[in-house]
């Protein structure tokens, strides 16, 4: 297979002000898919927002790009440093991870690191992770296994 050409990425504005971003690789945009993977990323960018405290300050997909606000985040929680690794694979078993910043902790499983796998943000987003993103190596489909809070360095 092709490595892919399309990029989704997001920036999150945190409750200071700062910038954190995300970049995934996705299905190439033609002019026989651009509804199809514009509804994709559309739905993907909903699905990590429900796992997020910070503002979306853009987005871009396929050369759009749209700045959403300048705001900072609403909260004192929304944190650039507290992120979530999403962890995931592809057809060939290659394993990859992407971090989402601002993570929302009130979506943790009861003891645990890890995002709760019955909660609807989770549920949610795995459909529609696995419904537009692929693998950068190969652009196969992939799988999403698990989010799991992670601190950085401040």
């Amino acid at each position: 297979m092709a490595y892919p050409v399309s990029q989704f990425k997001q920036s999150y504005r945190d409750y200071s002000g700062e910038l954190s971003h995300l970049r995934l690789f996705a299905t190439t945009v033609t002019a026989g898919n651009f509804a199809a993977q514009a509804g994709l990323a559309a739905a993907l960018s909903l699905s990590l927002l429900a796992i997020t405290l910070g503002r979306l300050a853009s987005h871009e997909w396929a050369g759009l790009h749209v700045i959403d606000s300048a705001l900072n985040g609403a909260t004192v929680d929304s944190q650039r440093e507290k992120k979530f690794l999403l962890r995931y694979h592809d057809a060939n078993g290659k394993k990859f991870s992407v971090e989402v910043p601002c993570a929302d902790l009130s979506i943790l499983a009861t003891d645990s690191d890890f995002i709760d796998k019955t909660v609807s943000a989770w549920t949610t987003l795995v459909t529609d992770f696995e419904a537009y993103v692929v693998s950068p190596g190969d652009s196969s489909a992939v799988t999403l296994d698990s989010g799991q809070f992670v601190g950085r360095r401040l």
